[in-house]
């Protein structure tokens, strides 16, 4: 039985607001349900294998090559297929990060260590991250060192929102490439933050350079299962896909992706809304005196002082939110919610107001 170490657990227990899970709150484009309706009508027949007409339209989407593509099912799909193929012996990621990433380590028996985010610096990246990279670590009980061969960096960062700052980004990038380390950005989060920079159509420039990307968060469907990753390295790209199975991306998730591509004004309109209700939910969590960390993206993290159990509190209250004790490099106490509708969000925040007047 596997644990579910990431939110959206809504199977056991009663919820009526799930705050847990960072999608879209414009909830799913009527466009993109109807071309995986349609889609119903074509599952009697295999999908198509090289996932063509979806890799050419992401091709056109981003000014890239078609080539550089790899289809998934899921960007979880898609990390392991990148720890398989490549073999990292030792994976630096920042604490705090996304857990998958642990798993991903784990799968191929990767040392993994971490670069520590900074509370008062609001978790940013900083260029202090590169001298720690070329670091040899210890990796075994006998001290047997290595040197890092993969940097997984997340932009924007979960579950901090925080995103990377582009020089500084490209810094590490080009280092990494000299180095002959493999660096990969998980994008997951990024089309819906108002001001990104995307190094996606960047990946011709560096060979070391993987980009991932999902269309779960963007387009609010992560029943559906379906992500993407863009790398210009032919010899790293064939690695990869000898570790994916074969039709790993069905009919219906296949429809969905070409629809999704259409969507230029949904997210538009997506990201208006984010940045408005996470200005609001933002105002309101540091009216009730919680220490906000500023973020970029669909979702806050928020430190409770209080002592107060406001995870199982807003859970007695049909409210999901994420517990973050989990994570690496995060002190007991922080919850991160995702920005939903206002509506929600006003529940959410009377709900929290309820609870701390107790």
């Amino acid at each position: 039985m596997r644990e579910n170490v990431h939110g959206g657990d809504i199977y056991n227990n009663r919820i009526e607001y799930d705050f847990s899970v960072n999608i879209n709150p414009a909830g799913v484009p009527k466009n993109l349900m109807k071309a995986m309706k349609n889609a119903i009508e074509k599952v009697d027949v295999y999908p198509d294998i090289n996932c063509t007409r979806l890799r050419s339209k992401i091709a056109d989407y981003h000014g890239i090559k078609r080539e550089d593509i790899i289809c998934g099912n899921g960007a979880s799909e898609l990390l392991l297929a990148v720890a398989h193929g490549l073999q990292p012996k030792c994976i630096m990621v920042t604490a705090p990060s996304f857990l998958g990433y642990g798993q991903m380590a784990k799968s191929v028996d990767a040392n993994m260590v971490y670069y520590p985010l900074n509370e008062e610096n609001n978790f940013c990246i900083d260029e202090k991250i590169v001298d720690c990279i070329f670091d040899k670590y210890s990796i075994n009980s006998s001290c047997e060192e290595a040197e890092v061969d993969m940097l997984i960096l997340t932009n924007p960062n979960n579950p901090t929102g925080a995103l990377i700052n582009e020089g500084i980004l490209e810094g590490i990038i080009r280092k990494c490439n000299e180095k002959g380390i493999v660096v990969v950005i998980d994008e997951s989060f990024i089309e819906l933050c108002t001001e990104a920079c995307s190094f996606i159509s960047r990946t011709g420039e560096y060979h070391n350079l993987i980009v991932l990307r999902a269309f779960t968060k963007s387009f609010a469907i992560p029943g559906v299962r379906l992500g993407y990753l863009v790398c210009s390295n032919i010899s790293l790209l064939q690695q990869i896909e000898k570790h994916l199975p074969e039709w790993n991306v069905s009919v219906i998730a296949q429809s969905a992706g070409l629809a999704a591509l259409d969507e230029k004004q949904y997210l538009k309109h997506s990201r208006k809304l984010i940045k408005k209700e996470r200005e609001y939910l933002t105002k309101e969590l540091e009216r009730m005196h919680f220490n906000v960390v500023k973020s970029d993206a669909s979702f806050i993290l928020f430190y409770n002082h209080t002592g107060r159990d406001l995870y199982k509190r807003l859970l007695d209250n049909g409210i999901l939110v994420r517990n973050c004790d989990n994570y690496k490099g995060l002190k007991k106490g922080y919850l991160r919610i995702a920005v939903r509708s206002h509506e929600d969000n006003k529940v959410l925040v009377s709900t929290l107001e309820n609870i701390m007047g107790e």
